[in-house]
């Protein structure tokens, strides 16, 4: 029996939806897209996790076994959206309905995209698009593999094929989508 193929959302529906979110929900959409990471990665963001021209991502490959840190450097658009974030305790990304963390956003993406108009995506299908978009740039599959946090390239190249780049060049690749979402400047002088 083949395999079903994964989702991966056109850039149009991911600016779609971008432009649909709340600002809150599109600074939380925008980590994700622009750190590559895990939702459960992104959501344990701490400030602590943040350094100028890095952040920290920790995961699990398994329920029981020990965090292990990804390293992403971050490009102007991480950049510029943690600056947006107020910093209101330990976590970066805070539920404003709770004051905790979140744990997971379920119902975020489907309501998006169903708002946007677009062909329903998950949080994991983004991590597809942005390692989709990264190949589309000729990004090396180990780079990819680095930002991604896979410890096999196998598991990198479900994802992808040939690809080239470094990790710094890689995930300024990634702003072509804040410049794409960006409308022209319509105001008119007088």
């Amino acid at each position: 029996m083949a395999k079903k193929r994964k989702y991966i959302p056109p850039i149009e529906d991911v600016i779609a939806v971008l432009s649909a979110a709340k600002p809150h929900d599109r600074l939380y959409l925008l980590c994700l897209t622009h750190s590559m990471g895990r939702v459960t990665a992104i959501n344990q963001l701490r400030w602590v996790d943040i350094r100028e021209n890095q952040i920290s991502l920790y995961t699990r490959k398994a329920r029981n076994s020990d965090l292990k840190e990804i390293i992403i450097p971050m490009n102007d658009i991480l950049r510029d959206t943690l600056k947006q974030i107020p910093m209101v305790g330990e976590y970066v990304l805070i539920n404003p309905k709770t004051g905790k963390p979140y744990v997971y956003r379920k119902c975020l993406l489907k309501t998006l995209c169903k708002n946007a108009k677009v062909t329903p995506f998950t949080f994991h299908s983004i991590r597809h698009f942005t390692a989709s978009l990264l190949d589309s740039k000729k990004v090396t599959l180990t780079t990819i593999q680095k930002l991604l946090g896979h410890e096999r390239a196998t598991t990198t190249d479900i994802y992808l094929q040939e690809l080239r780049g470094t990790t710094t060049e890689a995930m300024k690749q990634l702003e072509v989508i804040h410049h794409q979402e960006s409308p022209p400047n319509t105001e008119k002088e007088g």
